[in-house]
């Protein structure tokens, strides 16, 4: 399939475990729902003040969320359906400042999450469900509290996937989503020589 290469050859290891990873889950579930997510680390504190337990704890976060909220589902009677979050997660540094930030792929079930819950808040409509519990990790995980928790650095690059296991995966869709997730793939702006891992992902 083709990968983008706009920054130089892809990662093959990174790719093989990209592609591991949403197997699985679409072994798992009928329809998944995939996107990115950029997590960006406070511009007035410096990248050295951090390391890669931001991610265990914004993880650790989103899980939990999610099974309140099917909880909550549960509790009050509704349809319930699993839903196993499978993440991966690459650490990078911008090229003019420096600072590191995260790009993620998360993966969800799409009877439970739906595109919808994505949208980020506007004047025409509230902040998605998913984006909230996104946001709500990322405080955590940064030990943002009461107003600043509002204003944790994040971006939604606006291209999600609702990938179907009956459609299987010679389509162009399923080669657009390749495509899309190769990014994080790339070895352009990651740094090898600080003893910190570049990448991460779940298990099975």
């Amino acid at each position: 399939m083709k990968l983008n290469e706009r920054y130089g050859k892809p990662n093959a290891h990174y790719m093989k475990r990209l592609e591991e990873i949403t197997r699985y889950a679409m072994d798992d579930y009928a329809r998944i729902l995939a996107f990115r997510v950029d997590l960006l680390l406070p511009v007035d504190n410096s990248h050295k003040g951090y390391d890669s337990a931001v991610i265990t704890r914004f993880i650790a976060s989103l899980k939990a969320q999610i099974a309140a909220y099917l909880q909550r589902r549960r509790r009050d009677g509704k349809r319930v359906y699993p839903c196993k979050l499978r993440y991966a997660w690459v650490r990078e540094f911008g090229e003019l400042n420096g600072n590191k930030h995260y790009h993620m792929l998360l993966l969800v079930n799409r009877e439970v999450f739906r595109n919808t819950m994505l949208n980020t808040e506007n004047s025409a409509q509230p902040r998605g469900l998913l984006v909230g519990m996104v946001a709500r990790a990322w405080a955590v995980a940064l030990r943002r509290i009461g107003d600043m928790a509002n204003k944790v650095p994040f971006h939604l690059p606006g291209v999600s996937y609702e990938l179907d296991r009956r459609n299987g995966t010679n389509t162009d869709f399923f080669r657009s989503y390749i495509y899309h997730i190769s990014y994080l793939a790339k070895e352009y702006t990651k740094n090898h020589d600080d003893g910190e891992r570049n990448f991460g992902c779940s298990q099975g």
